[in-house]
């Protein structure tokens, strides 16, 4: 090992500054272990979430598939701030091995691979002795906070290495942007303009990261979620580019007791002149100061950007009524939003609102509603739900598609349902009713002797509900066709969406001679007529 350090740049910090670097203070330490407490009680709480709601609320009792998304949602959470938490203590713990290496070796450790380059250069960047004055710049501004400083020394350093890992060559236009960027938006000599025009580059690619994001997201997941999580965060996202104006909260002064915040006397100080204390210590020292006017400029956006996420609800709903519906209807609605809704109270207008509203919710692949509180069975017992709104409910949350394949003994014609969530009564379940199909008018098929609903074709309530499950082939309707003439044909389906008894009842359809359906007593039935023409060969 060399021992000579005559050639080295000395340190211009203390060491008292470079131990305490990385180390949590007493009292944000005991901030962070509530935070971190209350945080996983939230966890936990968000897992019976539920369940508390209907204890202490009076809501009614969701369905059995909310409470494991819940728990699902908690559990993930929880582990969420595990993972964490342990990244964190593996972080710091390898921290508190490299710092005395860094101090005894003046700077001489590279900052990504973290090996001692004093003794023989960088096997993957190239950096060598020679390098140390830009390493200790580097080093030496983490401690005091000068973060412009720490950014532009990390730009050289990346600049003027002799060796570039592919990373590095794949990442370089990004990381360039980034680096402008936050050397600009961390300048306390720049004017805010300056540091807007040199962000910008850095705040165009966040948001192209950020479109793909939710691309992906928008992918993987019901669009329900994704949307329902982005109207959480939303305000922050339009007030996060206002920061870059805000400037350095924080810019390096002069050495002072940590402790009283006197100022030091000399460059080196041994102890406080004011309280005593051993400035020797880690942390005893500090040069960071806070600029009070620029702290409460930046606590502005983000105030305001509370406001709005906590008060969003109350802010759409004095929006015109096509606006708000529109929004709603993008992103999951509150779940109380019809729980504070009483039909008997509302005019017919307003009914039909609110009802249109949970009906375009309600749609198979929409943001389906957490709880619609019987709000349709409330209208209708308060006389306000009127035909045609029932009507579109049931076309709107029973639908189906109709498509032709190829099959051993030739073709073959499918019906599938879609439904989506059961808001209407409970006394007047929807369900789908296949009649057959005809092809080019010719005579129909024979229709199928069950019916389907919600119940039937989704997964949980086919391992948890009542109902014994339907065979899988019995969860959409097939009728074969044979082979057909060379021409394009054209396939007709009927089918009916009734409205009858309760989700725990299997209703099982009756049909005349000539293949129409004969409704059950007080149901109400709507035609739900498929079409489709196709090419056979």
């Amino acid at each position: 090992m060399r021992s000579e350090t005559t050639d080295l740049r000395p340190w211009s910090i203390t060491k008292s500054e470079w131990d305490g670097y990385g180390e949590d203070h007493p009292g944000s330490r005991k901030a962070g272990c509530v935070t971190k407490l209350i945080a996983l009680l939230a966890g936990i709480g968000f897992m019976f979430l539920p369940k508390l709601l209907v204890a202490f609320a009076g809501t009614p009792a969701p369905p059995p598939g909310i409470d494991s998304a819940f728990r699902n949602l908690g559990i993930g959470f929880i582990a969420v701030l595990l993972i964490v938490e342990l990244a964190q203590y593996l972080s710091r713990r390898r921290w508190r091995s490299i710092r005395p290496i860094v101090w005894e070796s003046h700077g001489c450790v590279c900052p990504w691979c973290k090996v001692r380059v004093d003794e023989q250069p960088c096997a993957r960047h190239g950096f060598a002795r020679e390098d140390q004055p830009k390493l200790v710049a580097y080093w030496e501004a983490l401690p005091t906070r000068a973060s412009a400083d720490a950014y532009r020394s990390l730009a050289e350093l990346r600049r003027t290495a002799r060796r570039r890992p592919l990373v590095w060559r794949v990442t370089e236009p990004f990381t360039r942007a980034r680096l402008a960027s936050a050397i600009a938006a961390n300048d306390p000599t720049a004017t805010p303009l300056a540091r807007l025009r040199a962000s910008l580059p850095w705040i165009g690619v966040k948001l192209g990261i950020g479109a793909i994001a939710l691309a992906v997201a928008l992918w993987l997941l019901p669009r329900g979620v994704t949307l329902s999580t982005l109207s959480g965060c939303w305000p922050y996202l339009l007030f996060s580019p206002l920061l870059v104006l805000m400037g350095p909260l924080v810019r390096v002064g002069r050495l002072r007791c940590t402790n009283c915040d006197q100022l030091c006397t000399g460059a080196h100080p041994t102890r406080c002149p004011e309280c005593g204390t051993d400035l020797t210590k880690p942390a005893a020292v500090r040069r960071d100061e806070e600029l009070q006017s620029k702290r409460l400029l930046l606590l502005i956006p983000l105030a305001l950007a509370f406001l709005v996420s906590r008060f969003q609800d109350s802010l759409v709903g004095t929006l015109p009524t096509p606006l708000r519906n529109a929004y709603w209807t993008s992103v999951r609605p509150p779940y109380d939003y019809w729980q504070r809704l009483a039909p008997s109270l509302m005019t017919q207008a307003e009914v039909d609102e609110a009802a249109l509203l949970l009906i375009e919710c309600a749609k198979p692949g929409k943001n389906r509603p957490l709880f619609d509180f019987s709000f349709l069975d409330n209208a209708q017992k308060a006389g306000k739900l009127g035909a045609a709104t029932l009507e579109s409910a049931a076309r709107a949350i029973v639908q189906a598609t109709i498509e032709v394949e190829r099959a051993d003994e030739g073709l073959r014609a499918t019906v599938r349902p879609a439904f989506g969530e059961l808001i209407l009564p409970g006394r007047i379940t929807p369900r789908l009713v296949f009649g057959g199909v005809s092809v080019d008018g010719g005579p129909w098929s024979a229709p199928a002797d069950w019916s389907l609903f919600l119940h039937d074709v989704e997964p949980f309530w086919r391992e948890n509900g009542q109902l014994p499950a339907l065979p899988e082939e019995k969860l959409v309707f097939r009728a074969d066709l044979g082979e057909l003439p060379a021409g394009t044909h054209t396939l007709r389906a009927r089918c009916w969406i009734v409205l009858h008894a309760e989700a725990w009842v299997r209703y099982t359809p009756s049909f005349e001679g000539s293949g129409g359906l004969l409704p059950p007593a007080g149901a109400t039935v709507y035609e739900l007529p498929l079409e489709t023409t196709f090419e056979s060969r």
